[in-house]
């Protein structure tokens, strides 16, 4: 458009009702958020298997555009709705750097340090971070295969951030009282891993052979075999599910038996998680399966797809309907 259509162009809103300027209002902003590439991927990945979020039934219908996504009207509520409606992302603004924060993400930045790269106030960085790992907190394999590697680490225990607390809030620094496993100072973090390299963790309340029970032996296929350290919570945990089992003794030399079975994989994945954990200088333990989480989702492999698409698939995508939700 010449500068003289441009200025003619302007010149006529002025003829225009309070309406119709809200209504182009509206326009001129879905066009500029259509270009949003996050906004895009969102629009496809919801569009493969769209479903209502207030009843959940499947038929539904495109009814239009807002703010740069599809807008859909289900025929069975008739209630209307966008792929963010009751998603963590409802309600967020400024979705036009929402890309640049995913890459952040990727990059492992903290909150501060992604607030400053791409220009924004380091709360907004911080809402942001819980609301795009509240889905891939919660995604995790439903099982294991082959040989699965499970053992145990423990992360300090945090109150980062908490306002009233009945200790004294200590500097950053200083070393916990107790070293090892107390469970007022550590949270015991269980890691099972199979050799597809397919992870999950599971925050365990203590170490017990009730709770492996609970916790680890569901996700386990009939067929998998479990490597060890040796714990004696894995024997009785063993004899009373019947589950085939190998133990390591790492501690006597001895790491690899029949050249097959280790733990190695597992140890190395949580040398990785620590030191990737330490540049935030220390993790809200309430905010831990977040943190574990959004490793998880950066130790996938890269193909198909990256990690900001995965995010984004874990959030839009309705539950059952990728095929990634194992890996």
């Amino acid at each position: 458009m010449n500068p003289r259509d441009s200025k003619e162009l302007r010149r006529s809103t002025q003829d225009l009702t309070p309406q119709q300027r809200h209504v182009l209002a509206e326009d001129l902003q879905d066009a500029t958020q259509t270009e949003n590439p996050v906004l895009a991927q969102i629009d496809r990945a919801f569009s493969e298997h769209p479903r209502c979020p207030h009843c959940q039934d499947e038929h539904v219908a495109k009814w239009g555009r807002v703010k740069g996504l599809q807008r859909y009207r289900c025929e069975a509520c008739r209630r209307q709705f966008t792929p963010l409606t009751n998603t963590p992302l409802s309600g967020l603004r400024k979705r036009e750097k929402w890309g640049a924060y995913l890459e952040a993400m990727e990059d492992g930045l903290s909150v501060r340090k992604a607030a400053q790269r791409i220009g924004v106030n380091h709360k907004t960085t911080f809402l942001w971070r819980h609301r795009f790992l509240a889905c891939p907190a919660k995604e995790k394999p439903t099982l294991l295969r082959g040989i699965v590697e499970s053992d145990e680490t423990f992360i300090r225990r945090s109150r980062k951030g908490e306002r009233y607390m009945e200790r004294p809030a200590r500097k950053r620094g200083t070393r916990a009282p107790n070293t090892g496993t107390d469970p007022n100072h550590w949270v015991p973090v269980l890691v099972a891993r199979d050799r597809s390299a397919v992870t999950t963790d599971i925050i365990l309340s203590e170490v017990t052979a009730q709770t492996l029970k609970n916790t680890l032996v569901p996700v386990l296929d009939k067929e998998a075999v479990l490597c060890h350290d040796g714990l004696p919570q894995y024997f009785t945990m063993a004899r009373a599910t019947g589950i085939a089992h190998r133990t390591v003794y790492a501690a006597h030399g001895k790491r690899v038996v029949k050249g097959i079975f280790h733990i190695q994989n597992v140890n190395a994945y949580h040398s990785r998680l620590k030191g990737w954990m330490e540049r935030f200088h220390g993790v809200a333990t309430r905010y831990l399966p977040n943190s574990l989480g959004w490793r998880r989702f950066l130790e996938r492999p890269s193909a198909p797809m990256g990690f900001p698409e995965r995010i984004i698939l874990a959030i839009v995508a309705p539950a059952g309907h990728h095929s990634h939700a194992g890996t």
